[in-house]
């Protein structure tokens, strides 16, 4: 090298070969400190060694404030035993995995959070505290909340839909029986009415069932009119002392004419210690 050549100037360092070229402590505090995630380190008693910016901001606490203190700080009181049952792992060299837990913001809200711990050992291998990496989950819960809830509603209706289609059934299914009873003793005795050997007693019986079942298909015709109160439940009855056996007698009457045409007869048995009952007379017809 020529003596009168002046010497060569050192070349810029990039902040690419900077990092590179850092020495592995600086570089892991680097990364540390500019991670998202909350990121400490505590010893096996609990206390905290180290919080990054991401967990003051989380937290609300500086490192200033938690570095030194214990790491109940920001536990719920009921979830101590939590922690207990943390530092047990760690000190048998176990790792912990994305464990969702709650924590305390310095303002006192509750913030769920996700927590991977790591063991910490020295250069012998000596497990001598722990590294804990938080991820604030609390809107996710919220939204997984938000979810539940709305298939929960979801299926509510649902179910509730398909109430109200059995009960669509079973109304539909009573008011068949309820429309038919009556016109078929209606169209029984107009029937037996008409032929040439009916009796006077025949003819009178037969019009007093005539007339006793159009009022009763009236007043389902009546209690149609007002579905509202069909669907609430809320039929009025007329509930009074009632004859079982007139109501009976009254039932045969009905039938009496298709099971004679048929050559069927009906005699009904009564015992005689039976008293009135209460009912709606009508509708037991």
């Amino acid at each position: 090298m020529n003596d009168s050549e002046p010497p060569a100037e050192p070349k810029a360092q990039t902040p690419d070969t900077a990092i590179i070229g850092a020495p592995p402590a600086e570089l892991l505090a680097a990364i540390v400190a500019s991670s998202e995630d909350a990121i400490a380190s505590k010893t096996l008693r609990g206390i905290v060694t180290s919080w990054n910016e991401a967990a003051e901001r989380l937290f609300g606490y500086t490192a200033k404030e938690m570095v030194g203190q214990s790491i109940l700080l920001i536990i719920p009181p009921e979830l101590y035993d939590e922690e207990n049952y943390i530092l047990s792992e760690l000190r048998q060299g176990h790792r912990i995995e994305r464990y969702e837990t709650v924590r305390l913001r310095k303002d006192g809200t509750r913030l769920a959070i996700s927590l991977t711990v790591s063991p910490i050992r020295d250069a012998s291998g000596q497990i001598v505290g722990a590294a804990k990496v938080a991820h604030d989950i609390t809107q996710l819960r919220r939204l997984v909340s938000d979810r539940e809830r709305l298939l929960e509603s979801e299926r509510a209706a649902r179910s509730q839909a398909e109430r109200m289609g059995r009960l669509k059934d079973e109304f539909l299914a009573t008011l068949s029986h309820e429309l038919r009873t009556p016109l078929n003793a209606i169209q029984g005795w107009s029937e037996l009415l008409q032929h040439k050997g009916t009796t006077q007693q025949d003819m009178e019986r037969g019009l007093q069932a005539i007339a006793r079942n159009v009022r009763i298909q009236a007043q389902i015709i009546n209690d149609l009119l007002d579905m509202s109160r069909i669907i609430s439940g809320q039929v009025a009855l007329e509930v009074r002392p009632v004859s079982l056996q007139e109501i009976i007698n009254h039932a045969i009457d009905a039938i009496r004419a298709s099971a004679e045409n048929k050559s069927i007869r009906i005699q009904a048995l009564f015992d005689s210690k039976i008293g009135p009952v209460r009912g709606a007379a009508w509708r037991l017809l």
